[in-house]
Order: structure tokens, then C-alpha cells, then sequence
């Protein structure tokens, strides 16, 4: 199982929502939440968007407390679970904790253990979930998320292996490994690159090192740190998830002419030749701007594009929907 980490944004809910049925089976979101109001409008317009099973993440907002009747209402209405942080859990009303124990799942973040693991910060959190009500080790979904990343060496790895492994070693194995390598920013490239899956990359060295398991997560084809409440209109720019780069195209200019030429030099590509238009909507849309130079859509068009190819090309990595773990090294 896939699971990608997303906004609760226009785009993103596109991306998903045109996901072909048999990819789609194979992915679980984990929707990311930053503001209270956010719980309101995803309570709204969920079942519109995604009616299979996923999970809220609620780790990064404050006074969650006080969102506690709308979080139930949430997960008893809906195929979904409540991701919180080990801080949230620790001074979550004991009440809420008790009623929904099989239905909460934990996001640790992970970035500060590459430069060394600190034991003792992790054995507290141990603690805390030994402690979850309802939850067993082989039930309890944990997120270890570093977020954003460029390179990283060996020994970095080494320490976030170790640092997982004293979660295995406690008896928990439902665990999820995820990080971003899209860089925040494309402002330095007119015309076509080649980016590196550097978040595959360490995926697939912690799995090999760990001889576990991790199940798959990354933020899709954005940066954690990308700001998708900036103004302004991009310069046209196409985003295209390989097995190992991201191809982007990136015109000098705005609008339609410019949209659908980026995408017209994607599908005369021989990357785009592998896949074909009828490996995802997206590929489909990018097709027909290419045929058309017709209607190509505002920014949110876009993200969504660039979401759904990458969503469908993860879980259809390997030719294995199945599995999704990478042993590449």
C-alpha cells in the first residue's frame, strides 16, 4: 500500500478523484491538515473526493483539542483514521483517546535523528503508545516522516535505521517511511531537467538496511516545503514522475501557448512514448493539450497533473501493485 502524503487542496483532490479504480486500490492518503479549519471543510467534502479508506493527518495543528467533536464526527462518518503527533497523544482528552484507540495512527518526525539517535527521546515515545489504548504493536500504523530532503550520506541512514529499529524492536511493525525530494522551488530551470527521486532513494536504503518492510510514503510531485498559498501565476511548467528522476519542463512564459507547448515537447519525448496517454488522466490531458493547444487549464489544473501521474506511476513502480518496496541497492 501507497501512501502519499497530500494537502487538502483543489489540486489535490483532482489528482485523486480522476485516479483510475485499479490504481487507486493500491493507495491510501494521508491527507495534511494545517489549520482548523481545514478539519471543517475535509469533513464536508470528503466522501465527494475519496470514499475508500485514509487517514487525517492532524499532527501539525495546534489546539487539537478543541477540534475533538468534529474529529469524531469525522471518523465515525467516514472510512478514516486520525494521524497525530506522540506531543498530541500525551495530552489528547483520555476519553477521545479510549472511544477511538484503533483508529488514531502516529506521525514521529525523523530529520533530527540523521545526525544521531536519541534513545531516550524515542523510548518515551514507546511508552506513550505501549500505553494507546486498544492498540497492539502489529495494529498501530506509524509514520516516521523526515520531510525534506536533497542528499544524504550513509551514515545518515545508518542512524534513522537505527532509530526505526528500536520501534521494531518493541514489537511495532506497521511502519511508513516517508520524505520529499521535489525541490521547493523551479526557478532556476528553463526547459528540461532531470531531478533525482532522492525520497525513493532513502526509502530504499532503509528498507535494505532494516530487512523490514517499510511501507511507502512521499509528498508526490511538491516539496513539503512548497508554499501553496503564494500569489502570483507560475511560468508553465510540466512535472513527470520516472523511476528513479522527475522529468520537468519548464517554459520563459505564461499561459495557453506556453502550457501546451511544454506539453506538446512531453508527449514527442521518449519517456512519454513508454507510458502513452492512457496510462493516467493526466497523461490523457497532457495529450490532448498537445493535439489541441486548447484549454489547458489554471495553476490547480496543473498540481493535479503533476499529483496523478506521480500517484499512478508509484503504485504501478516494479509492475508490482502489490508490494511497493524497493530493493534497488
Amino acid at each position: 500500500m501507497y501512501y502519499p502524503i497530500l494537502r487538502w487542496k483543489m489540486g489535490e483532490q483532482l489528482a485523486v478523484s480522476n485516479l483510475f479504480e485499479d490504481d487507486a486500490k493500491y493507495m491510501t492518503p494521508i491527507w495534511w491538515l494545517t489549520e482548523h479549519e481545514d478539519v471543517s471543510k475535509l469533513t464536508i467534502g470528503l466522501d465527494a473526493v475519496w470514499t475508500s479508506f485514509s487517514i487525517v493527518d492532524l499532527s501539525r495543528i495546534d489546539g487539537v483539542n478543541s477540534l475533538l467533536p468534529l474529529i469524531d464526527t469525522l471518523i465515525t462518518s467516514n472510512d478514516i483514521d486520525a494521524m497525530i503527533s506522540p506531543e498530541q497523544l500525551q495530552n489528547i482528552k483520555p476519553d477521545f483517546q479510549s472511544n477511538h484507540a484503533s483508529s488514531l495512527s502516529i506521525r514521529i518526525c525523523i530529520a533530527d535523528q540523521s545526525s544521531g539517535v536519541d534513545t531516550s527521546k524515542h523510548q518515551t515515545i514507546i511508552t506513550l503508545l505501549d500505553d494507546l489504548s486498544g492498540s497492539t504493536g502489529d495494529e498501530l500504523l506509524i509514520l516516521f516522516d523526515y520531510g525534506a530532503i536533497s542528499d544524504f550520506e550513509g551514515s545518515e541512514v545508518q542512524n534513522l535505521a537505527d532509530c526505526i529499529e528500536l520501534y521494531l524492536t518493541a514489537g511495532y511493525e506497521n511502519l511508513i517511511f516517508s520524505s520529499g525530494a521535489f525541490p521547493a522551488s523551479l526557478a532556476s530551470i528553463v526547459g528540461t531537467e532531470f531531478i533525482s527521486r532522492e525520497d525513493k532513494r532513502l526509502h530504499g536504503e532503509l528498507t535494505e538496511l532494516l530487512g523490514h518492510d517499510l511501507l511507502y510514503s512521499d509528498y508526490g510531485a511538491f516539496s513539503p516545503l512548497w508554499d501553496p498559498s503564494a500569489r502570483g501565476i507560475p511560468l508553465a511548467n510540466l512535472r513527470y514522475a520516472l523511476d528513479d528522476h522527475w522529468m520537468i519542463i519548464r517554459d520563459a512564459e505564461r499561459g495557453t501557448d506556453a502550457s501546451c507547448a511544454v506539453a506538446t515537447i512531453l508527449v514527442m519525448s521518449e519517456e512519454f512514448e513508454e507510458y502513452g496517454e492512457d496510462f493516467s488522466w493526466a497523461d490523457k490531458r497532457w495529450q490532448y493539450k498537445a493535439d489541441t493547444s486548447d484549454k489547458p487549464g489554471g495553476p490547480t489544473q496543473h498540481i493535479a497533473e503533476a499529483h496523478n501521474h506521480h500517484l499512478t506511476h508509484v503504485v504501478n513502480e516494479e509492475g508490482n501493485c502489490l508490494s511497493l518496496v524497493f530493493f534497488y541497492f
